[in-house]
């Protein structure tokens, strides 16, 4: 049971390093914003087609 509740415990005091030596983390973070932008450039475009709907080109 020691063994069981030790291991969250050195995870959760440095963040730092597991962020950085984790892949885990690394792929996480671009993920993140890959949805992000998905969801954005469906947005731009449809700014953009506005854009040159009010112009009259």
């Amino acid at each position: 049971m020691r063994n069981r509740l030790r291991p969250p415990r050195p995870k959760s005091t440095p963040l730092s390093q597991p962020t950085s030596h984790s892949k885990e983390n690394n792929t996480r973070s671009p993920y993140i914003p890959q949805p992000r932008v998905t969801d954005q450039s469906p947005q731009i475009t449809k700014f953009l087609a506005l854009l040159l709907a009010s112009f009259p080109d």
